[in-house]
């Protein structure tokens, strides 16, 4: 934190916004239709010129170097304003080419670190760093925070749900949580649906339109590839006790962390949360629909991270466990081997 306060952000925003604003100077001056060539010039000002200069200015600093992506892409959209359609032939080429390598760049450079994050820790620790997790750990050193978990989670749903189809074994003092929920049935559901859906729909809208049929189409089938990503995630992120720290995943849909002397006591029920309570939640974002059967009394209040890095504030944690006396006993151990 101290390190971004001694930045010298006027320099690092205001070089590249210079080039910015003398571009699009001149591009609606006159000075472009008298001489129309520099349109290519102009173009590459704003799409290389400027993030170049914001990420030589960043480059030995802690700021995410992706943070250059954004500089592009907003070179990109101010290219498409200011330029004269007709002179814009270079700027198509850059969307069309070079806009994909940078996106593809990124996410191999993320999977990479991810992957290299998860062998590093596996060598040095005892526990396991899941590959959610640790896509999220090589986010963070890439990314602006408040992108990191949604960028976390669409990785996440594509590798759970089109890459890892291994079956993923508990090991000691771990706790499954979907087997007995039923929620994999649930999400099977809505898939069969969005596909019964997604075929009728397709067949009128084409009907009238088929560039808006193959859209919704696309969309449609996308919501089914985040559901089937969602519900796999379930097996491969199981309930497990690290560094005297109780991690309590749902898939790639919910995770807390509460330190074990947070917990005052773990109740076995199903019983409903008292809906007048604001600090009585669930885990599971699906609420009703999946019943829980382990209740956890905390101490005090602690922050859930749901869907999309969206944060909810909790006391009494309700959540379901295929196991729910072997854990309950589990924590009562690990309590009283820590004295707590």
């Amino acid at each position: 934190m101290s390190e971004h306060k001694h930045l010298n952000w006027p320099l690092i925003i205001g070089l590249p916004l210079l080039v910015f604003l003398t571009s699009a100077g001149l591009a609606l001056s006159s000075i472009l239709r008298q001489h129309p060539e520099l349109a290519i010039a102009l173009t590459y000002d704003f799409a290389l010129t400027a993030p170049l200069i914001y990420l030589a200015m960043i480059w030995r600093t802690s700021i995410p170097k992706t943070t250059a992506v954004p500089v592009f892409v907003l070179g990109l959209i101010l290219a498409s304003w200011v330029l004269p359609v007709h002179l814009q032939g270079h700027l198509a080429g850059l969307k069309t080419y070079l806009f994909p390598v940078v996106e593809v760049g990124v996410l191999t450079f993320v999977v990479y670190s991810a992957r290299r994050a998860m062998k590093t820790y596996r060598k040095h620790q005892s526990g396991q760093l899941d590959f959610y997790s640790a896509t999220k750990m090589a986010a963070a050193e890439l990314l602006p925070q408040r992108l990191v978990a949604p960028f976390a989670m669409e990785i996440g749903i594509i590798y759970y749900g089109l890459i890892n189809w291994r079956r993923r074994e508990l090991v000691a003092n771990e706790f499954s949580y979907h087997r007995k929920s039923g929620t994999p049935a649930i999400m099977g559901a809505f898939i069969f649906l969005i596909l019964v859906e997604v075929i009728s729909v397709h067949i009128l809208l084409a009907m009238w339109s088929h560039l808006a049929a193959w859209i919704l189409t696309g969309l449609s089938l996308y919501s089914g590839l985040q559901i089937l990503g969602m519900a796999r995630s379930l097996a491969k992120r199981p309930i497990g006790v690290e560094d005297h720290i109780l991690k309590l995943p749902y898939g790639i849909m919910a995770e807390a962390a509460i330190p074990l002397d947070l917990i005052d006591r773990v109740e076995l029920t199903s019983s409903r949360l008292d809906p007048d309570n604001p600090l009585a939640s669930k885990l599971s974002p699906l609420g009703e629909l999946e019943r829980h059967n382990v209740v956890l009394h905390l101490r005090k209040s602690i922050k859930i991270t749901s869907l999309y890095g969206r944060k909810r504030e909790v006391e009494l944690l309700a959540l379901h466990v295929d196991e729910k006396e072997g854990f309950a006993a589990f924590l009562e151990d690990k309590k009283k081997q820590l004295g707590l």
